[in-house]
């Protein structure tokens, strides 16, 4: 269940976790929907990764690693917004243990639409149980926060609390 989500002007700030420490499996975890401002100019607006923090089934913390993505703005797209499942990421390792990766879709719609950018984790061998918080900024003269959900079996979204521009969110089982 997405849980905390508390929205600040610009960033997303979520979480994943499960009652039962569930394992989080690779893929798309959650997935954020935003209505593009109506009247905004063609354009691609980014979705900045800031953060993760992570923690495995033996309660180790870990820090993830992250990809940005984009919602692209067009007039021209047909009134149904677009969604990019992003690809698994395999991050060229600089140490000798790769650490989880976070990948924030690309989306694409027309002004006053409403899109959904899917998040997915590659765990590159950690046991995750949780994923709190995982930040990252958007333009909010162009996007306006919605909600996120998740596609998980077994997990529900709830607690979800926004506030203009700002999201925080939490999942439990």
């Amino acid at each position: 269940n997405p849980q905390g989500v508390s929205p600040a002007a610009g960033q997303v700030s979520a979480g994943l976790t499960s009652a039962s420490n569930s394992i989080i499996p690779n893929g798309v975890v959650l997935n954020c929907t935003f209505t593009i401002v109506a009247g905004v100019p063609d354009g691609s607006t980014p979705l900045t990764f800031v953060s993760a923090g992570l923690s495995d089934d033996q309660f180790n913390d870990l820090v993830a690693t992250g990809t940005s993505g984009a919602v692209n703005v067009s007039s021209v797209v047909p009134a149904t917004a677009t969604a990019t499942t992003p690809p698994s990421v395999t991050p060229t390792p600089t140490q000798t243990v790769t650490l989880p990766h976070i990948t924030i879709g690309d989306a694409s719609g027309a002004p006053g639409t409403q899109v959904t950018v899917p998040i997915s984790l590659t765990s590159n061998g950690a046991n995750l149980i949780i994923i709190l918080p995982l930040r990252f900024d958007f333009n909010s003269s162009v996007l306006t926060f919605n909600s996120c959900a998740t596609p998980l079996t077994g997990f529900n979204p709830q607690g979800v609390s926004p506030a203009a521009g700002q999201v925080s969110a939490g999942l439990t089982s």
